[in-house]
């Protein structure tokens, strides 16, 4: 388990993204994850996954 909320694997930032929940016209749903909107899932998981992957690069 991860303390303090911090993501340490991809897989475990992917599990985050698909349990939040989205936001249905437009009101924000209880979420843990606040950027994720109707028709931007993807996109928005896309440049967080990639963001992800680079930081862990730049800790080698």
């Amino acid at each position: 388990m991860s303390s303090c909320g911090e993501i340490h694997t991809l897989e475990h930032l992917k599990r985050i993204i698909v349990k939040a929940p989205l936001y249905k016209n437009n009101e924000k749903l209880q979420t843990n994850f606040e950027a994720r909107i109707v028709g931007y899932q993807d996109k928005i998981e896309n440049i967080i996954v990639n963001k992800f992957s680079e930081v862990e690069r730049n800790k080698v």
